[in-house]
């Protein structure tokens, strides 16, 4: 019985790759391994920041004076009419979360390569508006956190902290802009979970980081907290 399921699952997935072969969503050429959206020629395309490895980097540097931050990292850079641009907007837009995930897993292993982060202790997704998640279904962020810590071995959660007043996307403004965004707002619950914690913000991408730096605001009234970031991509 247990062959003649495992039999039929072969049967199927050979079949559904017959005339339905997975393929690229950058380049439509065939993909080579069952769950993933990318080959590994548009793979190899991707800049990669390599920041995991890099104190000072400039994500770090960027948020100096700002956000006092314990590291920072992301995975690869961000241009508009580049492939990244194509991948986030299939993330967000196309209803392909498990692109997150992937990037999640990947950054996640290069992160626990680098030794930088090792002091982590959880690891909180940046959230969407309510009205915003429910019209996209889903956020992209908690795929990529999710992914992240599991790949990391830290604790995740997504309960933590929350968004109480809804904006534009911050990738349609200039960066004045979005640096003179004072409508977003965030609100923190369990307080008592983050005292002395070592917590890293994870995003999908960075622009000015004023998202992000927005986020913290209600994060630093914990006593002892420390602060990383993380994104899956990040404008150069």
């Amino acid at each position: 019985m247990l062959i003649n399921n495992y039999l039929r699952t072969f049967l199927l997935k050979n079949f559904l790759e017959l005339f339905f072969p997975q393929t690229c969503i950058n380049c439509s050429g065939y993909v080579e391994e069952p769950h993933i959206f990318i080959c590994y020629r548009c793979i190899s395309e991707i800049p990669l920041t390599n920041y995991s490895c890099l104190c000072d980097n400039p994500l770090e540097i960027s948020f100096k004076g700002r956000v006092d931050l314990i590291s920072g990292t992301s995975l690869m850079f961000y241009e508009k009419g580049g492939l990244v641009q194509k991948l986030m907007y299939e993330l967000k837009y196309n209803q392909k979360p498990s692109i997150a995930s992937f990037f999640g897993r990947w950054l996640g292993a290069e992160m626990l390569e680098s030794g930088r982060f090792e002091t982590i202790d959880i690891i909180i997704p940046m959230p969407l508006h309510k009205e915003k998640r429910r019209k996209r279904g889903y956020n992209q962020s908690e795929y990529f956190g999710k992914s992240l810590a599991q790949t990391m071995g830290k604790v995740y959660r997504d309960n933590l902290l929350f968004r109480v007043a809804d904006t534009a996307s911050q990738t349609r403004k200039n960066r004045a802009e979005r640096m003179q965004a004072s409508d977003i707002e965030y609100t923190i619950n369990g307080k008592a979970n983050l005292i002395d914690k070592h917590v890293l913000i994870v995003d999908d991408i960075i622009t000015s980081g004023a998202t992000l730096q927005s986020s913290t605001v209600p994060l630093l009234t914990v006593p002892g907290i420390r602060l990383s970031f993380a994104s899956i991509a990040i404008t150069p």
